[in-house]
């Protein structure tokens, strides 16, 4: 027979002290002295045990209770005749350890919540672990190694059950695939220092048996490995990929690129959507071959960023990979400044028609000057050029030394600097007839629902300027050379 714990037999000095105790509780020697009360002989005749034997019998009963104590502290054991064991044991940590392979495959409605139905399989695989921690001996040792994308040991030659099971139902899936090969090659170093030894790989099924092979190096001691697979296929339809970037063909668009997986044995058709900061963009169906993978493009106007996310409204086994997450950095807004010839109020601001323009643009970053604030820092050019990167001329220009180093377009301004000349107003309400819609600037406007109601003569003296759109009048656009500060342009307008 051996002591779990053998210190705790000096628990045993505790009867010396209680020995003592009843000690000096028995009785003395009594010398009995008559008396003429009856009812006192009467009661010594009641008594059936003496004062002496009662306390010898607490005194037994105290020795046996601080006996039963101390035995159950030291918790003594017989040994069977074999050594110790060294219980190596792995378990699958990945992310396939969330699926419940009970949960039946259907479509959701947007806003339906997807439910799972019976255990996970990281739920079986605890259960698992706590049938071989129970069946271990006094002596018996166990060392629990988790395998994610790398091996992580849980738990090191312990012993004390209560460690274990705390350690075991601990344990929770990690966001990442499995990779038994080093996990192996640890289990195999661990087991050539301890000379009992039983190796336990415990997965969820989806574990190749090439990643096993370094198992083949154990001692022969070691015996045959256990390998316990608990998963069981299922329809299951996920998002392997993800990515976002600016559209290639069009810098006011982004595109979302979802790539999915299907382990379904037939074709699916899935609904997938599209959302930014909570706000659905955009919903697809999507037609999956069984077992195959399929890529799906967004593409949407961008405005602004947040965190993109991709949505699959089904409900499968596996409900972690029905989402993916991606950052879309918000879009560089060009600073753009509207000078205006008088200076406007807020409310007056807000109602006039450029400011609307530019406010309800949200690639653009609006500054709003009057004329005076302007020429303040018109001669300060580095000024100019970090504050604006485009400058809007509204019904006024200021002089060649005053413009700034950056794109400039001047509205409805007549100045010297401008190649033609203003004659007269013309009829109420000219019509556009036609514009040319190949020229750079018409990427930017459309014309078709534009409607005057004055215009301006305007003759032009450079003939090599691009027509943009014709109406009753000649609708033009003169372009100044370029400068190395950039752009400018002038509209004009010149009768037929």
């Amino acid at each position: 027979m051996k002591l779990l714990f053998p210190w705790g037999l000096l628990a045993l000095l505790i009867l010396a002290g209680v020995v003592f105790a009843y000690w000096l509780r028995l009785p003395r020697r009594r010398h009995p002295v008559p008396d003429l009360a009856p009812w006192l002989t009467v009661a010594r005749a009641d008594r059936r045990l003496s004062n002496q034997r009662r306390t010898l019998i607490s005194l037994a009963l105290q020795i046996v209770i601080v006996l039963l104590l101390v035995l159950a502290y030291v918790q003594p054991y017989f040994a069977a005749g074999h050594d110790s064991c060294h219980e190596i044991v792995l378990v699958d940590l990945s992310r396939s350890t969330h699926a419940c392979d009970d949960t039946p495959f259907r479509t959701l409605e947007s806003l339906e919540v997807p439910r799972t139905s019976g255990p996970s399989r990281l739920e079986k695989e605890k259960g698992v672990l706590l049938r071989v921690a129970g069946a271990m001996g006094f002596q018996d040792r166990m060392t629990l190694i988790g395998v994610g994308s790398r091996p992580l040991i849980l738990a090191s030659n312990e012993a004390e059950p209560a460690i274990l099971h705390r350690r075991i139902k601990e344990l929770a899936p990690r966001d990442e695939v499995a990779d038994f090969r080093p996990a192996c090659q640890l289990a195999v170093e661990l087991a050539t220092a301890s000379p009992h030894v039983r190796v336990t790989v415990i997965t969820d099924g989806s574990v190749h048996q090439l990643e096993l092979e370094p198992l083949a190096e154990l001692p022969a001691t070691a015996g045959q490995v256990r390998y316990v697979p608990l998963g069981k296929s299922a329809e299951n339809v996920g998002i392997v990929k993800f990515k976002s970037r600016k559209n290639l063909d069009s810098e006011g668009d982004f595109q979302a690129i979802v790539t999915l997986v299907s382990s379904c044995p037939q074709e699916r058709k899935v609904p997938m959507a599209l959302e930014l900061n909570g706000k659905t963009l955009d919903v697809k169906e999507v037609e999956l071959a069984a077992g195959c993978a399929q890529t799906v493009q967004f593409s949407k106007p961008y405005r602004v960023g947040g965190v993109l996310k991709a949505r699959l409204l089904v409900q499968d086994a596996l409900l972690e990979d029905n989402e993916a997450l991606d950052y879309l950095p918000a879009p560089r807004r060009m600073k753009v400044a509207l000078v205006t010839k008088a200076t406007l109020d807020e409310k007056t601001l807000s109602e006039y028609y450029l400011s609307k323009i530019l406010r309800c643009d949200t690639g653009i970053e609006g500054v709003f000057l009057p004329a005076a604030d302007y020429l303040k820092i018109a001669q300060d050019k580095n000024a100019l050029r970090s504050a604006m990167e485009a400058v809007v001329f509204d019904n006024w220009a200021p002089s060649a030394e005053q413009l700034p180093p950056v794109h400039a377009l001047f509205i409805n301004v007549e100045a010297p600097e401008i190649p033609g000349e203003v004659r007269k107003v013309l009829g109420d309400r000219p019509l556009i007839r036609k514009w040319d819609e190949g020229h750079p600037l018409t990427n930017y406007l459309n014309l078709r629902d534009v409607f005057l109601r004055s215009a301006k003569e305007f003759h032009l003296n450079d003939k090599s300027t691009d027509v943009v759109a014709e109406l009753i009048i000649e609708f033009s656009v003169s372009n100044v050379s370029e400068s190395p500060v950039g752009k400018r342009l002038h509209w004009f307008c010149e009768t037929q």
